[in-house]
């Protein structure tokens, strides 16, 4: 788990670079899930790129993440209101429990579906 906290900070830092707001970051060996507000001057495709780049080479550099073998070409995002931020904060910290017995496609797929979008499995190949 400090692996993935430095990791974390790491992206939280990234984040913080670019004056968009973290709420939670938290995820699995496979992904991570990320809540925070996106900066008015920034494109999601922009914040995900540089998420994606600078970890990248943050974790080929350090010690610790050998098992890295590089993120997948694409990314989910999803919108949430002010409401709603509570529990998408209560969803990422409980992600070890969400995943007892479903693996990641089915995590996606119930993302998708309550999010009332279509779900594509060839998307996550």
């Amino acid at each position: 788990m400090d692996k993935r906290r430095t990791l974390y900070a790491y992206i939280h830092s990234i984040l913080q670079d670019r004056k968009c707001k973290t709420f939670r970051i938290n995820g699995m060996q496979d992904h991570v899930h990320i809540a925070f507000d996106l900066a008015p001057n920034i494109a999601l495709s922009d914040i995900a790129r540089d998420i994606k780049r600078c970890t990248s080479i943050f974790m080929n550099d350090a010690n610790g993440f050998s098992y890295f073998e590089g993120w997948g070409k694409g990314y989910y995002a999803e919108s949430f209101s002010h409401q709603e931020r509570e529990g998408v904060i209560r969803y990422i910290v409980d992600q070890e429990s969400h995943h007892q017995g479903k693996a990641f496609e089915q995590e996606m797929e119930w993302l998708t579906l309550k999010a009332g979008l279509r779900y594509y499995p060839d998307d996550w190949d």
